[in-house]
């Protein structure tokens, strides 16, 4: 009897340890697990591939690479002044570009293209008349089409007869435009401004004509409601020649106090011989000539 038990526990042990050399579940676990670890690995690295391709600096700003404002006006621009009595003056950015006398003068058509910028453009048309009898005629015409006009007369002596300025911007509009502005506060004192040129002059404050003439001109014209406080007031005196001699005297005065002065003469030169500036500070003050 002992020796059939101690036989059947010699079997139970040999099938224990057989059972014991059998691979465990859990090593073929682990090595699926690894598995997966490096299979994972190179896919991350697959997946920020493209962020790392992104452009990393920003782009350059505008101002790196200035270019010219798109408002500069297009085609053809023209100007004429004709039916003239005493003068008739075309002004471009506050330079003569133009002038026709009397009697009938008529200065044909005149190329102004070259003449605009791309900031703002003016177009003033001016007539002189130092008699009675004041005539003008001014065309504007863009591509050969006339875009603005005005025909008239008056009988009012010694004065700019009649002044307009038109505005050209750059969506090719013609626009009329007034430069005055009764909102500002003008200078302390009474400014006045005298013009006496050969062939004729022309004087202008912050934009808008207000006095000229030939020979002896209109006499002292008050400018003080052109003067503003509390800014810088830009004067331009003018001559056109177009004949041989010239000659101009041009003062600006405040009260009886002379503030400042150009006079000179000469000869063998035609067109536009002055052309010169002076500011007066929102003081009063004259900061060049």
């Amino acid at each position: 009897m002992k020796r059939n038990v101690a036989f059947g526990l010699m079997i139970l042990l040999s099938l224990l340890m057989a059972s014991c050399k059998t691979p465990q579940p859990t090593v073929e676990f682990e090595s699926t697990a690894t598995t997966q670890a490096i299979t994972l690995a190179p896919t991350t690295e697959t997946l920020a591939a493209p962020i790392s391709t992104t452009p990393v600096t920003a782009p350059a700003p505008d101002t790196a690479t200035p270019t010219v404002a798109p408002n500069l006006p297009s085609g053809l621009w023209s100007v004429r002044a004709y039916n003239t009595n005493d003068a008739n003056i075309i002004l471009v950015n506050e330079h003569i570009a133009g002038v026709a006398f009397c009697c009938e003068g008529d200065t044909g058509w005149i190329d102004i293209s070259a003449q605009l910028n791309n900031e703002v453009n003016y177009l003033t048309f001016v007539n002189v008349n130092s008699a009675t009898g004041a005539k003008w005629g001014f065309s504007l015409s863009h591509n050969d089409t006339v875009v603005w006009g005005n025909e008239g007369e008056s009988g009012q002596p010694n004065t700019l007869a009649y002044v307009q300025t038109i505005q050209v911007a750059g969506d090719d509009s013609a626009t009329a435009v007034d430069l005055k502005d009764p909102n500002k506060t003008s200078l302390a004192g009474t400014w006045t401004a005298q013009v006496k040129a050969d062939d004729v002059g022309l004087l202008l404050v912050n934009g808008v004509p207000v006095t000229g003439g030939f020979g002896e001109g209109f006499g002292w014209v008050d400018i003080s409601g052109l003067l503003y406080a509390g800014q810088n007031n830009i004067i331009r005196g003018m001559v056109w020649n177009s004949r041989e001699g010239y000659s101009w005297a041009m003062t600006v005065r405040n009260g009886e106090t002379i503030v400042w002065s150009s006079e000179s003469s000469g000869s063998g030169q035609t067109g536009e011989v002055l052309y010169t500036t002076v500011i007066i500070d929102g003081d009063g003050n004259l900061m060049s000539r």
